[in-house]
């Protein structure tokens, strides 16, 4: 499956490159409006604007593809697979993130060539990217679910994405924030990663870290499991 489903990601791709080559355009343009505002340039900040492309992305892949499949008409047939719907989520996200990933490395190239930016990338904040990733795709099963029912939630996933900027700390700094913002990006699966790549390792932050991921995936697979058995008992609403 897994297989398969790189393999026609990346023949859209190259069929259908401009939409590749503008995606990567504008997230170039967005990463230098960000860093302009913000005034930031370091290696830090940048870190921040990449791990928030990354993750708030892949937020929204689960969620557009079973509103997608209503939309069509064919999301009775990615049920009829022999593969479960939620290990078809999976897939599509991981998928997804690998292609986001090339083009956030593309993208950090050409910022670099123009900010004269060194990225320190270590194994500490690869591994704390990848761990945040997980626990992203486990948070976004929770509004897969809630798309199984009510088919439009994708629409409000955005406002969770820009959620995830402010949680970053990058845009504006988390002490001007008021209170109850502050404990929601506490909350969201993004903080904890970022203190882990952008600060000296700590034991005792990167076992938190792994542990919001087990958490998140828990959470997420209970809950889309539970609202697709409900729905498969009282119905599930195809309709777009």
């Amino acid at each position: 499956m897994f297989r398969a489903e790189f393999k026609r990601e990346l023949r859209e791709t190259l069929v259908f490159y401009p939409d590749f080559i503008s995606s990567l355009v504008m997230m170039i343009i967005l990463l230098f409006v960000f860093m302009i505002l913000g005034q930031h340039f370091t290696s830090s900040s940048y870190i921040g604007y990449a791990f928030w492309f990354l993750l708030s992305g892949v937020l929204t892949v689960a969620s557009e593809t079973i509103s997608y499949e209503k939309q069509v008409g064919t999301f009775e047939q990615l049920i009829l697979k022999p593969i479960r719907l939620i290990h078809i989520l999976f897939i599509k996200s991981i998928v997804w993130g690998i292609f986001n990933f090339i083009r956030i490395m593309i993208a950090t190239v050409i910022v670099c060539f123009f900010y004269q930016i060194h990225i320190n990338l270590t194994w500490v904040s690869l591994t704390a990217l990848v761990i945040n990733f997980f626990a992203i795709v486990g948070f976004s099963m929770i509004f897969s679910g809630l798309t199984l029912k009510f088919t439009k939630i994708a629409s409000f996933v955005g406002i969770i994405q820009y959620l995830l900027l402010f949680a970053s700390g990058t845009l504006i700094s988390l002490d001007k924030l008021p209170a109850v913002l502050l404990v929601l990006t506490k909350v969201l699966p993004i903080n904890l990663g970022l203190n882990v790549s952008q600060n000296p390792f700590e034991l005792t932050t990167f076992l938190l870290l792994i542990l919001q991921m087990i958490i998140y995936m828990i959470i997420g697979t209970f809950t889309f499991t539970y609202v697709y058995n409900r729905a498969k008992k009282n119905g599930i609403n195809s309709r777009y």
